[in-house]
C-alpha cells in the first residue's frame, strides 16, 4: 500500500474511534435542585399555608375597651415534625396597624 493510503485508513480509523468517544460524552444531562433548607421543626402542608379565616360580623362597640370578640377557630396542618422532647408548637400573630392609646398592647380600631 503507498503511503496515502495508509495515511487514509489511520485517518478513518481515527475518526471512527473518537466519534464513539464523542457519542458517550453525548449521554450527559442537567440535574436542577430547587427549594430550600430551614431551620424549623415542622412544615405546613400544602394548602394551609394561605388562609382566609372568617370572622362574620363584628361590631365595633363590642371590642371598645379592651373588649374581645368571639374566638373563630382556623386549622394551621404541620407535617414532617422533628420533635425530639417537645410535643407542642405555638403560633404567633402579627398585626399591621396602630397601638390603641385607650388599650395599649392593643391594635387600634380602623374605619375604613
Amino acid at each position: 500500500m503507498n503511503t496515502a493510503v495508509k495515511a487514509a485508513v489511520a485517518a478513518a480509523l481515527v475518526m471512527g474511534v473518537s466519534s464513539f468517544a464523542n457519542a458517550a460524552g453525548s449521554n450527559t444531562g442537567t440535574v436542577t435542585f430547587t427549594g430550600t433548607i430551614e431551620d424549623s421543626p415542622c412544615s405546613i402542608v400544602v394548602g394551609d399555608e394561605h388562609q382566609t379565616v372568617n370572622l362574620g360580623h363584628i361590631g365595633t362597640g363590642s371590642l371598645m375597651g379592651g373588649k374581645e370578640s368571639s374566638k373563630v377557630d382556623f386549622h394551621i396542618g404541620l407535617e414532617n415534625c422533628a420533635f425530639t422532647t417537645e410535643k407542642e408548637a405555638s403560633t404567633v400573630f402579627s398585626a399591621i396597624g396602630n397601638e390603641s392609646s385607650a388599650n395599649p398592647g392593643s391594635v387600634a380600631l380602623m374605619r375604613i
